[in-house]
C-alpha cells in the first residue's frame, strides 16, 4: 500500500480509523474502524451521501461503535495498532478499482 496514491480525504480516513482503534483499545485496525472514520469525516462524501439518502448519521455511527465495542481489546503497555488482513484486502481492492477506472488516486468512494 502506497499512501501517496490516496487522496487527502482517504489518507485522513485511514488516520481516523487508526485513532478509533486506539480509542477503543483494539490491537488491529479493522475495516469497521474505516467505516466509522468515513462517516465521522468532517465534510466527508460518505456522510453527505448517507444524509441525502435520508439516513441518520448519528444512528449509523452509534451502531458501528456498538460493533467496535465487541472487538477484542488490549490493555497494558502502549501498543501501536496495525491493519488487519481484512483491512489490507479492502485497501488493495480499492487500489485495484482505482486502476480499473484509470484514476491516479484512491478516493473515499
Amino acid at each position: 500500500m502506497n499512501l501517496e496514491k490516496y487522496t487527502q480525504k482517504s489518507q485522513e480516513a485511514i488516520s481516523i480509523a487508526n485513532e478509533e482503534a486506539i480509542k477503543h483499545d483494539n490491537q488491529q485496525i479493522e475495516e469497521i474502524h474505516l467505516h466509522l472514520a468515513l462517516i465521522k469525516q468532517s465534510n466527508g462524501l460518505i456522510s453527505k451521501l448517507l444524509g441525502l439518502m435520508g439516513k441518520d448519521i448519528n444512528t449509523i455511527s452509534d451502531e458501528i461503535e456498538m460493533e467496535i465495542n465487541k472487538l477484542p481489546k488490549v490493555s497494558g503497555g502502549a501498543s501501536t495498532p496495525y491493519g488487519s488482513r481484512v483491512l489490507q484486502k479492502v485497501l488493495l481492492t480499492a487500489e485495484d478499482q482505482a486502476k480499473k477506472f484509470k484514476d491516479d488516486y484512491v478516493g473515499v468512494e
